[in-house]
């Protein structure tokens, strides 16, 4: 749902997730390391490059807010909840399990 909400209200993110091109890199990314690895690099240069531009520094800190932010949320949430038994499974497993040296 939040994902949805997000998408809804960023239009830019939407035609990402739509764009065939995109899907292509992605899938190509997580089948080569090489790959990801040379694509990450040239994230952080153009990230370097826009943040020395007049008014980068704002710009990156907008879209990581509208963006990175609501993304990596919604990510956590569902992470939780998908594993909020295993964890309560694991803690009681782990009661005393401190201090024993």
């Amino acid at each position: 749902p939040q994902l949805r909400a997000l998408m809804e209200s960023n239009p830019e993110l939407q035609q990402l997730w739509n764009d065939p091109a995109m899907m292509d890199h992605a899938i190509q990314m997580m089948r080569n390391p090489a790959y990801m690895q040379q694509q990450m690099r040239n994230q952080e240069l153009a990230m370097s490059q826009l943040e020395n531009m007049p008014g980068g520094f704002s710009a990156l800190s907008s879209m990581y807010r509208n963006i990175q932010e609501p993304l990596m949320e919604a990510q956590s949430e569902g992470q939780s909840t998908d594993s909020t038994a295993g964890r309560a499974d694991t803690s009681s497993n782990n009661d005393g399990a401190t201090g024993a040296a």
